[in-house]
């Protein structure tokens, strides 16, 4: 008799990564695309990915004046610290993924080139929220008052970025395109 956890866990979502989206220089660079699986993080994941990108931006660019480029750093070791803990095997979200079996999670920092991690966190960020049973839907009225608010909190244009990343989502769902 099969136990409860014996059985697979469905990842929340999988993504197909194209041979491009891996850097060319990893020996270990598929030639096919690859299916991976995605899953939440954990809350303390999530701790430790903004620290440690964090300490590498501020590692990589340690003057004052080099906000925007530490910004950028930041940004790009936080999606690959994610990607490290978010990323699983297709069929089971329990299961490392293949390409990363028995290596470091920096792994993710050799592994993908900027565009393949940017393209796979995003859609790690996709499968994460549409699987999240903690977020109430938005009301009609929530709905009808986003271009104020969008106009109103952001901030940073990373933060506008990735906000319009998001809506971009929901059109292209809206649409029938994802």
């Amino acid at each position: 008799m099969t136990t409860l956890s014996q059985l697979a866990l469905r990842p929340s979502g999988v993504v197909v990564a194209k041979p491009e989206d891996f850097s060319p220089s990893w020996e270990n660079r598929p030639r096919h695309e690859v299916a991976i699986g995605l899953r939440p993080i954990s809350p303390q994941d999530a701790v430790d990915a903004r620290r440690l990108a964090a300490e590498t931006a501020w590692k990589e660019h340690p003057q004052e004046v080099d906000q925007d480029l530490r910004v950028e750093a930041y940004n790009d070791a936080l999606m690959r610290f994610v990607l490290a803990r978010g990323t699983c095997d297709p069929n089971d979200a329990r299961a490392r993924l293949a390409l990363w079996s028995g290596v470091e999670d920096s792994i993710v920092f050799v592994a993908l080139t900027r565009e393949g991690a940017k393209r796979l966190y995003d859609a790690h960020e996709r499968a994460e929220l549409s699987a999240r049973v903690d977020v109430p839907e938005a009301t009609d009225e929530d709905v009808a008052r986003l271009p104020e608010a969008f106009a109103r909190a952001v901030r940073h244009p990373a933060e506008a970025a990735r906000l319009r990343r998001l809506m971009g989502y929901v059109l292209d769902v809206l649409e029938g395109r994802a």
